[in-house]
């Protein structure tokens, strides 16, 4: 029996922190799925397009100080 994929919302506008957090977390999590958004609008929009049939996050990171 598979488990379906869990997904985080994960809100960085730099690209190395990003890459950082994506490289640790296929380690030490491989089931789990990032959703980026590379500011604080695109984080919006995801979580309002979850309607429509996006998967729903069940963890939010977001960066304290980046663009909205």
């Amino acid at each position: 029996m598979t488990e379906e994929p869990k997904f985080i919302l994960y809100a960085e506008d730099d690209p190395d922190d990003y890459y950082f957090f994506e490289e640790s977390l296929a380690k030490v999590r491989p089931g789990y799925k990032l959703i980026h958004a590379s500011n604080g609008k695109e984080a919006i929009d995801y979580l309002k397009s979850v309607r429509n049939g996006n998967p729903v996050p069940e963890l939010i990171i977001m960066d304290y100080n980046m663009p909205s």
